[in-house]
């Protein structure tokens, strides 16, 4: 019988008496190791190459969905910080800035009652004019002393071309309106420009005055790549193209000879809403109309943003408390008006993440309403000052306190005390402005996770900020003096 070896034939080795060449048969059992060794190396490395390649795919999603809602009306360009005060003026109709062009640069028509008119350009980094061009001469103004009362400069407006990067359109005239005791006049123009001009140096890049309508109370606007002009009382309303091609002209719809009268258009889906105020004309991008829809009595067209028309109710003249008739308003959709109980809330900011909402309040319940026209949801808030619609989450200042609800459902998310004005955001942060409590310096600006109301960072502003504002995507703080009437706008960033 052949006896099995036990723990005690064993001979145990000390390392330092290994043999340092091993024999032939070990060979193996090493270059196995090492080939383990080398792809579990590899395996681990794949696996690290993955999770820094999946995280540089998810930054630059993240990068790319801040830089889209940035880009939106009603935001503010993205902070990677607490901001500085970059430069600062006196506020004269948005400090003389009307549109911002492609390429940052910022575009206005200089206000003025007489002598040329003329259009700057800014520099958004420091507000300094970096070119103007006159575009009127002036010569055809009415004399100061020849028109009762007081007047006010109404010289035109330019517009930013979202698919040029260097170029702006501007609607310049001679016209202004006078202040008295019957309230606001229209001095009529006698002289009036369409033109586009390069944001590089101010220089005409072309003329569209062929674009303008036989009156003097033209507006500007542009949807897509077509610029219209519109007017007032019995006007036509005409588009061309950015090379000076006319593509259409139709008489404005509803319009009266009612002083106040008004032509305006805009965008409304895939449609161009031209809005009077007794009818709101839907057109498709060749000029064919699509549908007249009526506004009904007791509301009148309002907007806030692009593409959004509300029809807000009329105030009664009656009141002095400035209060409407009665709590109610609709919004305009390509199938016709849809009617909603409560009073129109403007949304300052909408990325589309709930299509179709709508805002109403009414009787201290804010209310959400679908494209339908059907009530989703009510919430027992007081009335905002405006609203920001963000990844499905309503952002809103209600009293001195910031209220974030459910978009879909108005369930309340968070809310915090940090606030005391409206609500901007840079697509990565809600900014908000603090006042100052005792022991502190002065106001300050707070930034909050739109997710759930934690404190980013917060940074000092200047002292007098009551209010914090976005125009043109610029962050600005506002500080009104009550005793001498101005107000100091300083931009951020």
């Amino acid at each position: 019988m052949v006896r099995r070896p036990t723990l005690h034939d064993v001979e145990v080795v000390d390392d330092d008496e290994l043999d340092p060449n091993p024999a032939p048969s070990a060979a193996p059992a090493r270059r196995r190791h090492r080939r383990a060794l080398t792809a579990g190396a590899a395996v681990l490395a794949v696996l690290v190459t993955g999770a820094v390649a999946a995280q540089v795919v998810a930054d630059r999603r993240e990068d790319a969905r801040i830089a889209a809602i940035a880009a939106l009306p009603g935001a503010v360009a993205p902070l990677a910080g607490p901001p500085q005060v970059l430069w600062e003026t006196a506020r004269d109709r948005q400090f003389g800035v009307d549109a911002r062009a492609a390429d940052g640069t910022l575009v206005g028509v200089r206000a003025s009652t007489e002598g040329p008119v003329l259009v700057v350009g800014r520099d958004p980094r420091t507000g300094d004019v970096v070119w103007e061009v006159e575009l009127v001469d002036g010569t055809t103004r009415p004399a100061p002393d020849s028109v009762p009362g007081e007047l006010v400069a109404t010289s035109g407006a330019c517009a930013g071309l979202p698919r040029e990067e260097h170029q702006v359109v501007c609607l310049v005239h001679d016209g202004m309106a006078v202040v008295d005791d019957d309230g606001w006049q229209t001095v009529p123009s006698t002289v009036a420009r369409v033109v586009l001009l390069d944001t590089r140096d101010g220089s005409v890049a072309a003329d569209l005055s062929e674009a303008l309508v036989p009156t003097s109370a033209s507006a500007l606007a542009v949807v897509g790549d077509l610029v219209l002009t519109t007017a007032g009382p019995g006007a036509r309303v005409r588009a061309v193209t950015t090379d000076g091609a006319r593509r259409w002209d139709l008489p404005a719809p509803g319009a009266t000879t009612a002083e106040d009268a008004y032509v305006q258009a805009t965008a409304l889906d895939d449609l161009i809403a031209i809005v009077t105020p007794t009818v709101v004309r839907l057109v498709d991008a060749t000029g064919r109309p699509v549908r007249d829809v009526p506004v009904p009595d007791g509301l009148a067209p309002s907007w806030w943003l692009d593409g959004v028309v509300l029809l807000v109710p009329e105030f009664d003249e009656g009141a002095t408390d400035g209060t409407s008739v009665e709590a109610r308003g609709g919004v305009v959709r390509p199938e016709g008006v849809v009617e909603l109980t409560g009073d129109p809330v403007g949304v300052d900011l909408d990325d589309g993440s709930v299509p179709g909402l709508v805002l109403t309040s009414d009787g201290g319940a804010l209310q959400g309403w679908g494209g339908d026209g059907r009530r989703l949801w009510s919430a027992a808030v007081a009335a905002p000052w405006g609203a920001i619609l963000l990844d499905g989450r309503l952002h809103f200042t209600s009293g001195a306190t910031l209220v974030t609800l459910d978009a879909r459902t108005g369930e309340e998310l968070w809310r915090s005390d940090a606030t005391t004005t409206s609500v901007v955001t840079d697509g990565r942060h809600l900014l908000t402005l603090v006042e100052p409590t005792r022991g502190e310096a002065g106001p300050q600006l707070v930034a909050l996770d739109p997710v759930d109301g934690s404190e980013r960072w917060r940074s000092a502003l200047p002292d007098g900020t009551d209010s914090l504002e976005s125009y043109l995507h610029l962050l600005i703080a506002a500080a009104h003096d009550e005793t001498t009437g101005t107000t100091r706008v300083r931009v951020l960033g």
